[in-house]
């Protein structure tokens, strides 16, 4: 199914009661949200453990399912077109196919070792002077034999600082599998739109909104596609962060 997934709020200081009404009625009409069936709080520093949770409650509740996708929110997702690649694709076993942040720079991606940034990864949680290749935490897939190893060993297998995209891949290395690239999945911080995209990360709720539009109306994915105004606000893109990283 193609749904959006949360956890639990209850640490999370919503006061407004209109926003937990507003929730309630998401799950109440379109099923898509999980928020206490995770035990784990939605926070930054976590988010490793969201999502092997979610892998772990997955297992339990879709033991058939052969691939899995894991999003942000403010990601476009071709459902349909995405089913249909897979659907020719004999392999599902040792899948994990994303977006490599190391194809946005010639050398490989290091630790950032300042604790005032967001990406901060101590020494003490990944001593090496380099990431192994992984897939960009916006958009990936794993196939489920994959999501089974990590919802297995969850609670045995350390995160590096709550990082989960570089987590991922250290876990799947132990299991010998490598993370493969697609062109498909693309983030707006690094690429502009493309037409034949499957998945389309860091994009406003205007951009979401415009791609659907355009498909509904049987227009180009990327129809009157505006960098400004279908991106959304960061704090630090992924290229500065990369440039930050070539000058240590």
């Amino acid at each position: 199914p193609n749904q959006f997934f949360n956890v639990n709020w209850r640490n999370a200081g919503l006061e407004h009661q209109r926003i937990l009404d507003a929730v309630n009625l998401e799950r109440a009409v379109y099923g898509d949200l999980l928020t206490d069936e995770l035990e784990c709080d939605d926070k930054y520093t976590l988010l490793t453990e969201k999502v092997s949770a979610f892998f772990e409650w997955l297992v339990a509740e879709f033991p058939r399912t052969e691939v899995v996708m894991v999003t942000d929110d403010d990601v476009y997702v071709r459902v349909d077109q995405l089913v249909a690649d897979l659907s020719t694709t004999t392999r599902h076993k040792g899948l994990y196919v994303g977006e490599l942040t190391d194809t946005l720079h010639p050398a490989s991606l290091a630790p950032i070792r300042d604790p005032t940034m967001a990406y901060y990864t101590s020494r003490q949680s990944y001593p090496l002077k380099h990431f192994p290749p992984y897939a960009g935490g916006p958009h990936y897939l794993v196939s489920m034999d994959c999501v089974q190893f990590i919802a297995k060993n969850r609670r045995r297998l350390a995160s590096i600082g709550g990082i989960e995209d570089t987590s991922i891949a250290l876990w799947l290395l132990a299991i010998q599998v490598h993370v493969q690239y697609s062109p498909a999945l693309a983030s707006l911080r690094v690429r502009v739109c493309q037409n034949d995209f499957l998945s389309f990360a860091d994009l406003s709720p205007l951009g979401i909104r415009s791609i659907h539009e355009n498909l509904l109306h049987g227009r180009d994915f990327c129809h009157n596609f505006d960098r400004i105004l279908w991106g959304c606000t960061r704090s630090a893109s992924l290229e500065t962060i990369v440039n930050q990283v070539h000058h240590l």
